[in-house]
Order: C-alpha cells, then structure tokens, then sequence
C-alpha cells in the first residue's frame, strides 16, 4: 500500500478537493479511482489568563483576560468576546454585578467591591465571524463575612466594614 503525505496547512479549511489515483500494472492495466477530500474546521480554543491564584481586595480589580483565544485555522481571524458571570453560591452580601452579559471586550476588568461574598462563574463565549464558538469558565469565590474580636478589632485577612469584618480575598479555582 503506498501512502501520500501532504505538508501541514497545505490545504485550506473549509475546501473540498478532488484526488484521482491511477494504478498501471507491469502488464500495462491501468484503472482510476477519483475520490473526495472535505476539510472541515477546527474547533475555537477559548482561553482565560487570570486565573488559579489568590487576589486580595486591596489589588483592587478583578480582572480576566480572554484575548489569548484563537482560531486554529487562521491565526488572524477576529474572534468576539462575550463575558457573563452567574452566582453559584451566594453568602450574606448582595452579588453585586454578577448576573447576565457584563461586557463585549476580550478583556474584563472590574473592582472587586463590586462584588458581594460568594462564589461566581465567569464565562467567555468566543465567537468566529463564520459562527463558530466556544466557552471557557473560571469559578471565583470571594471571602465572606467574618467576626470582630472583643477589642472591635477584625481577625486574621479582614477589614472592617460597618460592625462586621469583611474577608478580603478572592480565591481562583
């Protein structure tokens, strides 16, 4: 069986190709086989810079960053970059922003007052101009309340915030 190797990228995605083959034997026999070749496209790789770290509230934003999001195919194609954030777990505070679309940029960037205790979900939806997506998640969860000593002094990585103590750091999982 003979084998016929073709370079990376040599053919485009998304094309059709044609590929006859004709075989003559040492008596001189010939035959011809024709077959097609499709080239389908490959799947976006969505991508999250940001994550797997702890971030004190004193850094003062949140901020994930899906512009390292590509498209196999065409390292030049324009991607779109839709953020939404869920709750899924809320403590005692409001979830602040958290809920819906929060912004059409590759790049999010938000303060973290603006977000209540809790865990959240951020999600990119990355969308090619042909329509082809994909997601990728990262799950933030941000401290909770805490307790004042008996001196009105918060404890361990708290600040105070009204009577109560306020954690101050988001944890990247």
């Amino acid at each position: 069986m003979k084998h016929i190797t073709l370079r990376r990228y040599t053919l485009n995605a998304s094309s059709e190709y044609g590929v006859e083959v004709m075989v003559i034997d040492a008596n001189g026999l010939n035959n011809t086989a024709v077959a097609t070749v499709v080239v389908g496209r490959s799947a976006l790789v969505a991508l999250i810079a940001g994550g797997d770290r702890i971030v004190g509230i004193s850094e003062e934003s949140l901020e994930l960053d899906a512009s390292g999001s590509y498209d196999p195919d065409a390292a030049t194609t324009a991607l779109a970059v839709v953020w939404s954030c869920e709750v899924v777990k809320e403590n005692a505070w409001d979830p602040g922003v958290c809920g819906g679309n929060l912004t059409e940029d590759a790049m999010i960037s938000q303060p973290l007052s603006a977000y209540g205790a809790g865990t959240f979900s951020f999600t990119a939806f990355v969308v090619s101009s042909d329509g082809r997506n994909t997601t990728a998640n990262v799950m933030i969860e941000v401290g909770g309340v805490g307790s004042i000593d008996g001196g009105g002094v918060c404890l361990a990585e708290a600040a105070a915030v009204g009577n109560k103590c306020a954690l101050l750091s988001v944890a990247w999982r």
